[in-house]
């Protein structure tokens, strides 16, 4: 399991999934109208990319396939969230 968010509003930190597979990225908390995203490092190291099909607007689950040594993070935009939960398992 990689935490992406604990009790946040924010975007959260980068984190790197060593291992390939699908994962199951999961959310839940208070959206207040925002959504979480979850983005992958581009090649260039700097930039944020969106990985399709894996932005949540309420609670719920989605499946993600990720390659070995990917680097991600749950952006967050929008709304007035508070108390975010956010997974990759």
């Amino acid at each position: 399991m990689a935490v992406l968010l604990r009790n946040a509003a924010v975007t959260g930190d980068a984190v790197t999934v060593n291992q390939r597979g699908e994962y199951v990225f999961s959310a839940d908390g208070t959206f207040g109208g925002a959504t979480i995203t979850l983005q992958l490092l581009s090649p260039d190291g700097t930039s944020w990319l969106a990985i399709d099909d894996a932005a949540l607007t309420a609670e719920g689950a989605v499946l993600v396939g990720l390659g070995a040594s990917s680097t991600v993070r749950a952006l967050v935009a929008g709304g007035t969230p508070s108390a975010l939960y956010a997974e990759l398992d």
